[in-house]
Protein backbone atom coordinates (compact mmCIF):
# COMPACT_ATOMS: atom_id res chain seq x y z
CA UNK A 1 0.00 0.00 0.00
CA UNK A 2 1.34 3.44 -0.95
CA UNK A 3 2.05 6.00 1.74
CA UNK A 4 -0.57 8.76 1.87
CA UNK A 5 0.27 12.35 2.82
CA UNK A 6 -0.79 13.07 6.39
CA UNK A 7 -0.61 9.48 7.60
CA UNK A 8 1.25 8.71 10.81
CA UNK A 9 3.64 7.33 11.87
CA UNK A 10 6.13 8.75 9.41
CA UNK A 11 7.51 6.30 6.87
CA UNK A 12 10.96 4.75 7.40
CA UNK A 13 12.32 6.94 4.61
CA UNK A 14 11.48 10.19 6.46
CA UNK A 15 14.28 12.61 7.40
CA UNK A 16 14.39 15.92 9.28
CA UNK A 17 15.34 19.00 7.26
CA UNK A 18 16.20 22.56 8.35
CA UNK A 19 18.39 25.54 7.45
CA UNK A 20 21.20 26.67 9.74
CA UNK A 21 24.24 28.89 9.18
CA UNK A 22 23.85 28.96 5.40
CA UNK A 23 23.45 25.21 5.09
CA UNK A 24 20.62 22.83 4.32
CA UNK A 25 20.82 20.27 7.13
CA UNK A 26 19.39 16.79 6.72
CA UNK A 27 19.11 14.58 9.79
CA UNK A 28 18.95 10.89 8.95
CA UNK A 29 17.46 8.98 11.90
CA UNK A 30 19.04 5.69 12.97
CA UNK A 31 18.14 2.67 10.89
CA UNK A 32 16.30 -0.22 12.50
CA UNK A 33 18.60 -1.97 14.95
CA UNK A 34 21.02 0.96 15.20
CA UNK A 35 21.33 3.59 17.92
CA UNK A 36 22.83 6.52 16.05
CA UNK A 37 21.65 8.57 13.13
CA UNK A 38 23.66 11.25 11.39
CA UNK A 39 23.31 14.69 9.86
CA UNK A 40 24.57 15.83 6.48
CA UNK A 41 24.91 19.46 5.43
CA UNK A 42 24.73 21.00 1.97
CA UNK A 43 25.80 24.57 1.35
CA UNK A 44 22.85 26.71 0.24
CA UNK A 45 25.16 27.91 -2.54
CA UNK A 46 24.64 24.44 -4.05
CA UNK A 47 20.85 24.66 -3.70
CA UNK A 48 20.09 27.45 -6.18
CA UNK A 49 16.97 27.77 -8.26
CA UNK A 50 17.26 28.11 -12.02
CA UNK A 51 14.88 30.50 -13.78
CA UNK A 52 12.95 29.98 -17.00
CA UNK A 53 14.25 31.35 -20.31
CA UNK A 54 12.41 34.65 -19.89
CA UNK A 55 13.83 35.06 -16.38
CA UNK A 56 10.42 35.76 -14.88
CA UNK A 57 10.03 32.78 -12.52
CA UNK A 58 11.71 29.56 -11.43
CA UNK A 59 11.49 26.80 -14.01
CA UNK A 60 8.34 24.75 -13.53
CA UNK A 61 10.38 21.80 -12.30
CA UNK A 62 12.06 23.95 -9.62
CA UNK A 63 9.14 25.93 -8.23
CA UNK A 64 8.48 23.31 -5.56
CA UNK A 65 12.15 23.44 -4.51
CA UNK A 66 11.89 27.23 -4.22
CA UNK A 67 8.70 26.94 -2.10
CA UNK A 68 10.38 24.34 0.13
CA UNK A 69 13.45 26.53 0.72
CA UNK A 70 11.19 29.53 1.39
CA UNK A 71 9.26 27.55 4.03
CA UNK A 72 12.47 26.42 5.74
CA UNK A 73 13.85 29.94 5.70
CA UNK A 74 10.62 31.33 7.17
CA UNK A 75 10.76 28.74 9.95
CA UNK A 76 14.38 29.55 10.77
CA UNK A 77 13.86 33.31 10.88
CA UNK A 78 10.55 33.25 12.78
CA UNK A 79 10.79 34.81 16.23
CA UNK A 80 8.15 32.49 17.64
CA UNK A 81 6.34 29.27 16.89
CA UNK A 82 4.38 29.84 13.73
CA UNK A 83 0.66 29.23 13.80
CA UNK A 84 -0.85 27.31 10.92
CA UNK A 85 -1.06 29.63 7.94
CA UNK A 86 1.73 31.97 9.10
CA UNK A 87 5.10 32.17 7.31
CA UNK A 88 6.97 29.00 8.19
CA UNK A 89 3.74 27.03 8.68
CA UNK A 90 2.04 27.57 5.34
CA UNK A 91 -0.99 25.44 4.55
CA UNK A 92 -1.32 23.20 1.51
CA UNK A 93 -3.59 25.83 -0.09
CA UNK A 94 -1.03 28.61 0.54
CA UNK A 95 1.76 26.56 -0.99
CA UNK A 96 -0.38 25.84 -4.05
CA UNK A 97 -1.20 29.55 -4.36
CA UNK A 98 2.52 30.38 -4.15
CA UNK A 99 3.23 27.92 -6.98
CA UNK A 100 0.41 29.38 -9.10
CA UNK A 101 1.68 32.91 -8.47
CA UNK A 102 5.22 31.93 -9.48
CA UNK A 103 3.92 30.41 -12.69
CA UNK A 104 2.16 33.65 -13.64
CA UNK A 105 4.40 36.34 -12.17
CA UNK A 106 6.30 38.72 -14.40
CA UNK A 107 9.34 39.51 -12.30
CA UNK A 108 11.91 42.19 -12.98
CA UNK A 109 14.72 41.33 -15.35
CA UNK A 110 17.12 38.79 -13.90
CA UNK A 111 20.86 38.54 -14.26
CA UNK A 112 21.76 35.76 -16.67
CA UNK A 113 24.68 33.45 -15.95
CA UNK A 114 27.38 32.88 -18.61
CA UNK A 115 25.65 29.72 -19.86
CA UNK A 116 22.49 31.71 -20.59
CA UNK A 117 20.39 30.36 -17.74
CA UNK A 118 19.51 32.39 -14.69
CA UNK A 119 20.38 30.84 -11.35
CA UNK A 120 18.71 32.48 -8.36
CA UNK A 121 21.10 33.85 -5.80
CA UNK A 122 20.64 33.37 -2.08
CA UNK A 123 19.57 37.02 -1.86
CA UNK A 124 16.78 36.42 -4.37
CA UNK A 125 15.61 33.47 -2.33
CA UNK A 126 15.70 35.60 0.80
CA UNK A 127 18.33 33.29 2.22
CA UNK A 128 21.40 35.54 2.07
CA UNK A 129 21.20 36.49 5.74
CA UNK A 130 21.84 32.95 6.96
Amino acid sequence: MAYQVGEYPLPKAAVYVWIAQGKLCIRVPPADGHEKGHTVQLSLDKCGVEYNDSGTAPKATQQGWYAFLRLLHDRETSQQSARIGAPGAQTQWQMEQMLKAMAGTDRAAKQISPDGHHVASLAELGLDSL
